[in-house]
């Protein structure tokens, strides 16, 4: 039995996350797909507008109290309730969208569906978009939550650009932000190719500097490299440096002949996933790096002694 995908759309107060949500709704087939909305207030302002069931945040601190590593109960009850109404009523659930508060965190979430036993046998992370304001969104991103939901996206979702097309100033900070991240004007997306898996492209990825503290960083590397001591040099990364690490994404080239696709935010990884290597030649490895008040050019030569290998 194939796990139900989980997409989650945040973004900051007022990017909107609700309109791009509901735009999505009228334009897909919504019948095996279940919503989640967060709020902070007393009221559902948004029943209004979208189908959905509504989770008030309950987040319950665990071990060192990292936020990142909070565990949300909220969701965990949510899911549990949405996956047993489904199959009590002998329907197929594909497809669980979650629409977060303005100001949260992505990390609990992520957290939350990897680390508990049951969701991470029935649920899996399927992408995660982020909603920028084309008119507001160079100052929300002097807000610490706003960065953070940048880092951790693998899409950003360009709104309101009708009233302002002329956010190139925009694209320019959220790449130096993470480079990787993919932008979309939401005027030109095709909603039913939304969430089609996207082959991902690592290419020329610089170093880039942000004013905040933040800097990323992308390590190419021709050689492939001994599985168990990549992860071994990872793991010890990210249990030193992990609060300061906002996001780890990449493909490695294995000696095992295989490619492997990691993705990491904050402390939190997510399962590698094995990518056929259809052609049988080598295509080399990316690491792309996010990071805050942490020197990247340490961390690159610390991935060079562990692992022996020349990075481009």
């Amino acid at each position: 039995m194939s796990k139900v995908k989980i997409s989650i759309i945040t973004g900051f107060l007022g990017s909107g996350k609700t309109t791009f949500l509901s735009e999505i709704l009228s334009d897909i087939d919504s019948s095996n797909l279940a919503i989640i909305v967060n709020e902070f207030g007393q009221n559902s302002l948004d029943d209004t507008i979208l189908n959905a069931s509504y989770a008030k945040e309950k987040t319950t601190v665990i071990g060192s109290g990292c936020m990142c590593c909070n565990k949300r109960d909220d969701l965990i009850i949510k899911l549990k309730d949405i996956l047993n109404s489904y199959e009590l009523n002998g329907k197929s659930l594909d497809r669980v969208i979650i629409e977060t508060t303005g100001l949260a965190n992505p990390a609990p979430i992520l957290w939350t569906v990897l680390s508990d036993p049951f969701l991470s046998n029935h649920f899996e992370i399927a992408g995660l978009f982020t909603c920028v304001d084309a008119i507001n969104g160079l100052n929300h991103l002097n807000h610490q939550e706003a960065i953070n939901q940048i880092s951790a996206s693998d899409s950003v979702i360009i709104t309101k650009s009708d009233l302002n097309s002329d956010y190139k100033e925009l694209c320019k900070t959220l790449k130096s932000i993470y480079a990787g991240v993919k932008i979309y004007d939401k005027r030109y997306i095709k909603f039913s190719d939304l969430f089609n898996d996207v082959k991902k492209d690592y290419s020329n990825i610089e170093q880039n500097s942000h004013t905040q503290g933040l800097s990323s960083i992308s390590l190419n590397f021709n050689k492939p490299v001994e599985w168990s001591a990549f992860t071994i040099w990872l793991s010890l990364l990210l249990y030193r440096y992990g609060a300061q690490i906002l996001r780890t994404k990449g493909i490695i080239s294995t000696k095992q002949n295989h490619l492997i696709s990691i993705n990491s935010v904050c402390h939190i990884v997510h399962p590698p996933r094995h990518i056929d290597n259809l052609n049988g030649e080598n295509p080399g490895s990316c690491l792309v790096i996010i990071a805050q008040n942490l020197d990247l050019n340490l961390v690159k030569e610390s991935l060079k002694g562990f692992l022996k290998v020349e990075l481009e």
